[in-house]
């Protein structure tokens, strides 16, 4: 059982902190070359040195690993990784021969237990647990220690070690401080023959550990169960299984010396008193994804029992089931090899039956869980078991790992990060992520999804500068959601390209969408200059359409075919549940970053496509009504042209500077148009986006005198004739 920080309704320790509602892509990867010629990563702990297994320590916002060479007497060097940019904060090579480090720091130090490499004899130089300063990565002070102590951790303020002398057949642990390891207490608990669990295993697994108020030592085979206050041992025997449930107690088995297929199961309050036993082989389902204050039953095979009174309170459905990991209100199971199955933790009742055949879960944002199955990674929805997206080909999917606000993948050579594709996660379970339609249509409460909102388009409309997009919004899970992200990056797309895209900020006023049988909320969000590369004149309704008469468009109705992509990139720090949805009110947002430079353009070749877009969409009314007339032309710029914007600002013009300046000059002078000058022979130079008026005159001097009207620069704006019936001579008047 693990434990959240503040029982506040967040994560719970062990919960990935970030949520994967979609498909991540790849942050960053690190490879051992990065460190030293050939290195190889591997977790520094007793098992994973033990085989040289690859992985890493998470510290929230650092990853720790030790790299080594392979099959030399070379020591290992300690690498401490930026957990979200995937630099190299420090090495260190003072730490020892195969270090092992705590799962957590004490007052900034990092303690790793380690020594000098020796071959060919036991004997040697004296073990050391070293205090690595986090900040720096140098060794703060170094305690020497037994050459039986094995393992390092830190819990609740307090440092931990644990040892097996294989002389004496004895456990030590011992609870201290930076300065002193035993100023708390030192202990020693007999491991012989007839202190074992008795059950079947390599002991090649060592298990040591602090969960609560139980401190453990051991292997697969059977671990020494302790409390944390005084060292005194809970088990008059060694256990196999052990699994904690915070203050109630916890569960361990035992199996007959002479039939090893004969399985007591335990169940011990805190202090070690038995509370009754259940016979059989079959596991207790591991409380993993718990919050601290929950109170559990015990769930062996696939019956559910009170823990303080042992009362069978369900069994589900199913013969030869094995139910195996607790997820919040969920627990998950299934027939060894056979599908996965999920059932509600209070009734037993069957949620749903995965296509996947996996054993265990590797991962989970307490929405979703992640499984490895036939070497993908795949991400299951904990409230329906739908296939939410699958990472394919990961070597050894089950390598994987918390790693800062996401995950990483370690393999030998390399540690690939994956960032959250959602905002941060909440208490697990399936309530409050895809929890029953019920709770908002009977008006009760509207909790977080988890997963970001679906929206959809309604209408387009050119006002101030500015692209003000209607959007439908629509939960993704049956009982609502609670946007109060502070940046939600919402991008819209068609078959001509981009359309928008901006961040907007919901932590001020969070919008609340009704559940399941509600009417959508409705949302107006306001893409300012920068931020969007098409007209409405090109969207939706309009979209394709000819439009040869003298109106000027500036709102369409959507198409209905737009794509809307939200992606959650910050934090959400608003209420957990609301009482009523927003319903019809209509909610404006403006993106966070005024002023800052233009993203609304994608790539070049998007920009390119929404200026192709614009000169079709404008083309039809430039035939018909300004052709063969003098207009006003007010721009005409090419890629690659260096010169000033009509502020007088230098300028390498771009295609998304190019169409940015035709959208902020359409936003000031609405009738404005875009012609193409390759499409038309007054024009002498090809590959040229001209800007041009979209009024007409008799004769050239009108047309500059509307320029002059409106104190555009004499460089900028001047008479001009567009036509394919004439060349470029007299075609062209500037203003002096």
């Amino acid at each position: 059982m693990t434990g959240g920080d503040d029982g506040s309704g967040g994560p719970v320790a062990g919960q990935l902190r970030g949520t994967f509602p979609e498909k991540p892509a790849v942050g960053w990867r690190l490879d051992g070359d990065t460190v030293f010629d050939r290195a190889e990563f591997v977790r520094p702990d007793p098992t994973s040195n033990q085989y040289q297994t690859p992985g890493f320590i998470d510290l929230d916002d650092t990853l720790v690993t030790s790299a080594i060479l392979p099959q030399t007497d070379r020591g290992a060097t300690l690498v401490a990784v930026d957990a979200e940019s995937g630099q190299i904060r420090w090495t260190s090579d003072d730490v020892g021969f195969k270090p092992v480090c705590a799962t957590a720091t004490i007052d900034g130090l990092l303690p790793c237990v380690g020594k000098e490499a020796v071959f060919g004899t036991d004997s040697g130089p004296t073990p050391k647990v070293s205090f690595v300063r986090m900040s720096d990565g140098n060794i703060d002070h170094q305690i020497a220690v037994s050459k039986y102590v094995r393992t390092v951790e830190v819990h609740d303020s307090a440092v931990y070690t644990m040892a097996f002398d294989h002389d004496q057949m004895v456990r030590i642990i011992t609870r201290g401080t930076v300065v002193d390891l035993e100023a708390d207490w030192r202990r020693e608990y007999p491991s012989t023959s007839t202190e074992s669990a008795g059950c079947p295993a390599s002991g090649d697994t060592l298990l040591d550990g602090v969960n609560g108020d139980v401190v453990y030592t051991g292997n697969d085979g059977g671990v020494v169960v302790a409390s944390t206050s005084e060292g005194d041992p809970l088990v008059a025997r060694e256990v196999a299984d052990l699994n904690v449930f915070g203050a109630q107690g916890f569960t361990g088995r035992r199996c007959g010396p002479q039939d090893p297929d004969a399985v007591t199961t335990s169940i011990m309050n805190i202090k070690g008193q038995v509370l009754h036993t259940v016979d059989g082989n079959a596991h207790v389902a591991n409380p993993w994804l718990v919050e601290p204050s929950a109170e559990l039953p015990y769930i062996v095979g696939r019956t559910a029992y009170n823990f303080r009174t042992g009362e069978e309170m369900w069994t589900a459905s199913g013969t030869d089931l094995n139910l195996r990991t607790i997820v919040g209100d969920t627990v998950l199971g299934g027939l060894d090899g056979g599908q996965l199955a999920a059932f509600d933790l209070k009734t037993g009742e069957e949620l749903w039956t995965s296509r996947h055949r996996v054993y265990d879960v590797e991962l989970s944002d307490g929405q979703r869980i992640m499984v490895a199955s036939d070497g993908d990674l795949v991400a299951i929805d904990l409230a329906t078991g739908e296939d939410l997206w699958t990472l394919s080909r990961i070597d050894d999917a089950g390598r994987v790992a918390n790693a800062g606000s996401g995950f990483a993948h370690a393999v030998s050579e390399s540690i690939t990060f994956y960032p959250p594709t959602g905002g941060p996660s909440v208490a697990p379970g399936r309530i409050g992520a895809s929890s029953s339609s019920e709770a908002d249509e009977s008006g009760g409460l509207i909790t977080k999804c988890g997963r970001t909102p679906e929206m959809r388009p309604v209408e387009y409309r050119a006002e101030n500068g500015s692209l003000l997009v209607k959007m439908e919004v629509k939960a993704r899970c049956p009982g609502g959601d609670i946007v109060s992200t502070d940046r939600l990056r919402v991008t819209i797309r068609d078959n001509s390209g981009l359309i928008c895209t901006g961040v907007f900020d919901f932590s001020q006023d969070p919008l609340v969408v009704g559940g399941e049988g509600s009417e959508p909320t409705t949302l107006q969000l306001e893409f300012g200059p920068g931020m969007f590369s098409r007209h409405p004149n090109t969207l939706g309704e309009h979209s394709g359409q000819p439009t040869g008469s003298g109106e000027i468009i500036t709102q369409s109705k959507a198409s209905g075919a737009e794509l809307v992509d939200c992606e959650d990139e910050g934090t959400s720090n608003g209420p957990q549940s609301a009482e009523s949805a927003t319903g019809q009110a209509e909610v404006r947002s403006r993106p966070d970053q005024p002023g800052g430079p233009v993203s609304g353009c994608g790539s070049d070749e998007d920009a390119l496509a929404a200026l192709r877009t614009q000169v079709d969409a404008d083309r039809p009314f430039v035939q018909s009504q300004l052709v063969d007339r003098w207009v006003a032309q007010l721009s005409s710029k090419r890629p690659g042209l260096v010169a000033p914007d009509v502020d007088g600002r230098m300028v390498t013009w771009s295609p998304c500077e190019i169409l940015q300046q035709h959208l902020r000059m359409r936003g000031q002078y609405p009738e404005v148009r875009l012609v193409w000058s390759d499409e038309w022979r007054t024009f002498d130079l090809a590959g040229w986006w001209v800007t041009v008026a979209g009024v007409t005159f008799s004769d050239a001097d009108s047309a500059n005198g509307w320029c002059d009207a409106r104190a555009i620069p004499v460089d900028e704006c001047y008479a001009k004739v567009i036509s394919n019936t004439n060349n470029s001579g007299s075609t062209t008047k500037y203003r002096r």
